[in-house]
């Protein structure tokens, strides 16, 4: 499978805290990535539940309208990652 290169802007202090953390598990930030993203396909959306501390009821809604959209773009569901590989083929 070919790949591509994609650039993200994120505070440098969250960054910094993510490499320690992806660090233990012996993987780095591009790896990471790789991993929310397969996660967000197999699971048709978000692959964790957002916590409202904080949040205003406008934007826990409009968090709700996101999650309940994602999961209607066509997004198959698939059991392990060859699938998902195999359909981008």
């Amino acid at each position: 499978m070919a790949k591509i290169q994609i650039q993200i802007i994120i505070d440098e202090n969250i960054k910094q805290q993510a490499d320690v953390i992806f660090g233990r598990a012996g993987i780095n930030i591009s790896e990471a990535v790789t991993l929310f993203l397969c996660q967000s396909i197999l699971q048709g959306g978000l692959p964790f539940d957002i916590e409202g501390a904080g949040y205003t009821q406008e934007i826990m809604k409009e968090l709700d309208d996101a999650k309940r959209h994602s999961k209607n773009y066509g997004i198959g569901e698939y059991t392990n990652l060859d699938e998902i590989f195999k359909e981008w083929e």
